[in-house]
C-alpha cells in the first residue's frame, strides 16, 4: 500500500486510482494531447493504470481522439486529447448597477457573456434572478455543456473562517452569511472578493509566474490580491486591500471613513470627472489639454507612491487589471519611472505589466477557480445531471 509523500499515511487502492487519474487529467490539461506511450513515460505510470484512467475520461467525454499518427498498417492509431469543450463553468461579476455574466470552456475562453440591468439589493429576487439568467444561457446555447458551478466575483472581503461576506462597503453590505446567497442558485455557488478571482485568472492565464501582486481599478477604487504558488492568499480575509492603504494622513476623504487612501487618489472618477464622467475622452483629450495632461502625471504619481509601497513590501511581481489596464499600454515607462523615484527601487528590478484581458476579468476569473477544482479532483463526474432537467451541472 502506497504512502501519501506530504502526511505518510498509507493510502487505500481507491484514493492511489484517484491520484493517478487526476495525475493523467492534469497533465493531458497542460499539454493539449499525447500518445499513451508519452503519459506512461512522463506519468512513469503503467499501460494498464493508463489505459483505465483515460477510458474513464472517456466515457464522460472529457478526453477524446486527437491527432490521427502513422500507421504501419491498419487503422491509424491516434493520440488522446482534452475536450475543452466538455465542460463549462459560469463566472458573475456584482456590480451596484448591473451585473456581468460570463460562460467559459475550460481553456478559459469565453463562449458566451451578456450584461444585466440589475440594482443590486440583498434580497432573494436580486439572487433568484442572477440563476435565472445562467439557466436562460444553458438552455439556450448549444455550446454550452454540462455546467462545473457559478463563481461569483463579489466587491467585498470573504471570510472564508466565518463563511461571511464581512463587509462591502459600496453596496453597504456587512456580515452576511454566504450560504443565504447560495441557496437560490441551482447549480454549485463559489463566492470570492472580485479582485481575487481577477488575480487568479490572470497567473492562471500566465503558466509562467504563480506569484503576483494583482491591482484592480475601477471607477469607484482600487482593489489588490496576493497570488501565491498560483493560489489565493487571503489571510483572515482583508489581504490585498491595497485600496486603502494611507497616502496622506491628511488628505482626501475615502469612503471607507479614512483620508488620504489609494482609492481616493487613484479610483478613474478622479480622471473622468474632467471629462463629464467620459474616461474615453478623458485619454483622448489629455494629450493636448494641459490642464487633463497634469491630472494624469498627478494620478500617476500617487499610484507609483502605492506601487513603491507593495513592492518594498511583498517583492512580488505587479500586475495593473481593471478598467484602467487598457488605457495603460504605452504608458508604463512613464509609470515605472515614477515608482523609481523612491531611492531604494532607483536601481531595483521590478515587474510590473498589465492584465492580458480587457473584458470581463473578474468574472472570468471566478469561473476560473471552478476549472481548477475540477483539475484538483475536488468535483465528482458522477453526479452530472442532464440538460434536459434544465441544468448541466457536475456537483461537488
Amino acid at each position: 500500500m502506497e504512502k501519501d509523500f506530504l502526511t505518510g499515511k498509507r493510502l487505500n487502492t481507491m484514493a492511489v486510482k484517484r491520484i493517478n487519474e487526476i495525475r493523467i487529467l492534469q497533465l493531458l490539461y497542460r499539454e493539449g494531447e499525447l500518445t499513451q506511450t508519452e503519459l506512461k513515460q512522463m506519468l512513469d505510470l503503467s499501460s494498464p493504470t493508463i489505459t483505465q484512467g483515460v477510458q474513464m475520461f472517456r466515457r464522460h467525454g472529457i478526453l477524446t481522439d486527437g491527432e490521427a499518427l502513422k500507421s504501419s498498417g491498419g487503422r491509424k492509431p491516434r493520440k488522446i486529447a482534452f475536450s475543452y469543450q466538455a465542460l463549462h463553468a459560469a463566472g458573475v461579476e456584482i456590480r451596484p448597477h448591473h451585473v456581468e455574466i460570463v460562460i467559459i470552456d475550460m481553456k478559459g475562453r469565453v463562449v458566451f457573456s451578456e450584461t444585466h440591468r440589475l440594482n443590486y439589493e440583498n434580497t432573494p429576487a436580486y439572487w433568484t434572478a442572477i440563476n435565472t439568467h445562467i439557466k436562460d444561457i444553458i438552455c439556450h446555447e448549444p455550446k454550452v455543456q454540462n455546467l462545473l458551478g457559478v463563481g461569483i466575483a463579489f466587491p467585498g472581503e470573504v471570510s472564508f473562517n466565518g463563511n461571511v461576506i464581512e463587509r462591502a462597503t459600496v453596496l453597504g453590505l456587512y456580515n452576511e452569511p454566504l450560504d443565504n446567497i447560495k441557496r437560490h442558485f441551482d447549480y454549485d455557488v463559489y463566492i470570492e472578493n472580485g479582485a481575487n478571482t481577477a488575480g487568479f485568472g490572470a497567473i492562471w492565464r500566465d503558466q509562467a509566474n504563480a506569484d503576483a501582486v494583482y491591482i484592480v481599478v475601477t471607477d469607484d477604487g482600487v482593489a489588490g490580491a496576493i497570488i501565491l504558488e498560483g493560489h489565493i492568499y487571503r489571510g483572515s480575509g482583508k489581504a490585498g486591500a491595497f485600496g486603502h492603504m494611507t497616502l496622506d494622513p491628511n488628505g482626501k476623504q475615502c469612503f471607507c471613513g479614512a483620508k488620504g487612501c489609494w482609492t481616493a487618489y487613484c479610483a478613474l472618477s478622479n480622471l473622468s470627472s474632467y471629462a463629464d464622467g467620459d474616461l474615453d475622452a478623458f485619454f483622448a483629450k489629455k494629450g493636448q489639454d494641459h490642464k487633463l495632461q497634469t491630472a494624469w502625471e498627478n494620478y500617476l504619481t500617487s499610484f507609483a507612491r502605492a506601487l513603491s509601497i507593495i513592492i518594498l513590501s511583498m517583492d512580488l511581481d505587479v500586475i495593473i487589471g481593471g478598467k484602467l489596464a487598457r488605457y495603460m499600454r504605452g504608458e508604463l515607462e512613464m509609470l515605472e519611472e515614477k515608482v523609481r523615484e523612491h531611492p531604494v527601487l532607483r536601481n531595483e528590478q521590478f515587474s510590473i505589466r498589465l492584465d492580458n484581458i480587457e473584458e470581463n476579468g473578474l468574472a472570468v476569473g471566478a469561473a476560473l477557480i471552478f476549472v481548477r477544482k475540477f483539475l484538483e479532483g475536488k468535483i465528482s463526474l458522477d453526479s452530472t445531471e442532464s440538460k434536459e432537467e434544465g441544468q448541466q451541472m457536475i456537483g461537488s
